[in-house]
């Protein structure tokens, strides 16, 4: 079986988080099936299009396209750029299905190549915009679109409940099948720093993650606590803003800024912390919640959603948005945090969400499809 995964977010787009996502899907799937990655972005460039195509275990093929100043003609390039993937995709064998992934970029190309090409397809979503609001405020004719694009798909699937009771609330379909994302745990028993407390956050630096909530919740906890150093991993356009309210209100020596790193790398500092603080307003999946009980440490974190498989005993749950709890939370598991024990929060995600288990359950939803045609 040869399956084509359609996305526009892929670890070469803007949203490289999203992207990493994906590409554990991909990868889950490739212990059970060919598959191939069609990813489509607009950049600058002199020719109007470009072809980029790396062998692997899974065949990723990006196609670029020169954008122009004329919607009609952008919306032209993309479809044909979808067409010049698929062929590329198609010399090492024909798809035998289409898998596609966050309808906001790919309905248009999903249905462009399953009439061409007379394929069934699956369509799974990770986009936050349909429990905020997002979606309803897209013109009618977009949310048109995602309803008829979900409508004729073999199957629907939602990386959490939270995301498919939305998806539904909206409209979209009446059932939306459950399938998480991949969830890796590293072997590097990386040491704890029994002089600091090492509090670390991974997130995009955008707003609906908190950041600099996090920052003055820290900046209280240091009055009693000056060994706390607080790690931030991730990037985005509130970067700059952020360093800055750090420097204003942090010790210099007592704060890191990473950047983006590879999940490896991650993990390692993940290892080597003393607790992880999530403080989102909303999210899909919190795969930094998972991976971190897979490591066995514990959690501040908000109730945002996508973390249903967090409860009291993994650690601290507050309101999202509410940063008294958020400073009480953070300072009270600074003095209890080695009273959980890693075996007891291991245990909360152990096995739910390996490469296995997900890349078994995509490939089931894979011959049902095949089957309906």
């Amino acid at each position: 079986m040869h399956v084509l995964f359609i996305t526009r977010w892929y670890p070469h787009a803007a949203n490289l988080q999203l992207g990493v996502f994906i590409q554990k899907h991909a990868w889950a799937v490739s212990r059970y099936a060919q598959v191939s990655v069609l990813h489509v972005l607009q950049q600058n460039q002199t020719d109007t299009y470009i072809v980029n195509v790396t062998d692997g275990m899974v065949k990723e093929i990006t196609v670029s396209f020169k954008p122009s100043k004329w919607r009609i003609i952008n919306g032209y390039r993309n479809l044909k750029s979808h067409i010049i993937g698929w062929n590329y995709a198609a010399k090492s064998g024909r798809p035998n299905l289409l898998h596609s992934h966050v309808l906001y970029g790919t309905c248009m190309a999903t249905w462009l190549l399953h009439l061409t090409k007379r394929l069934p397809y699956i369509y799974s979503e990770h986009w936050h915009g349909f429990t905020d609001g997002q979606f309803s405020e897209l013109p009618v004719l977009k949310q048109w679109l995602f309803k008829i694009t979900a409508r004729y798909a073999c199957a629907v699937t939602a990386v959490s409940p939270f995301l498919s009771n939305a998806m539904v609330t909206c409209g979209l379909r009446r059932r939306v099948e459950v399938i998480g994302n991949v969830v890796c745990k590293s072997d590097n028993k990386a040491p704890v720093s029994s002089d600091k407390i090492n509090i670390l956050s991974v997130a995009d630096l955008i707003p609906l993650k908190n950041i600099g909530g996090i920052i003055e919740a820290i900046a209280k906890a240091q009055t009693n606590h000056p060994q706390i150093v607080y790690q931030i991993v991730g990037d985005g356009p509130q970067m700059k803003m952020l360093q800055q309210k750090a420097l204003t209100l942090l010790p210099e020596n007592s704060f890191i800024f990473y950047g983006m790193l590879p999940n490896d790398k991650v993990l390692e500092l993940i290892n080597a912390s003393s607790f992880i603080v999530i403080n989102s307003t909303v999210e899909t999946f919190s795969v930094v919640a998972a991976e971190a009980l897979l490591c066995g440490k514990p959690l501040v974190t908000t109730r945002c959603g996508g973390n249903d498989f967090v409860d009291n005993e993994c650690g601290i749950l507050i309101s999202p948005a509410n940063q008294a709890e958020l400073e009480n939370a953070i300072i009270n598991m600074t003095e209890t945090y080695k009273s959980y024990m890693p075996e007891n929060l291991n245990a909360k995600v152990k096995n739910k969400f390996t490469a296995e288990v997900i890349g078994k359950q995509f490939f089931a939803l894979y011959n049902h499809a095949i089957k309906q045609i």
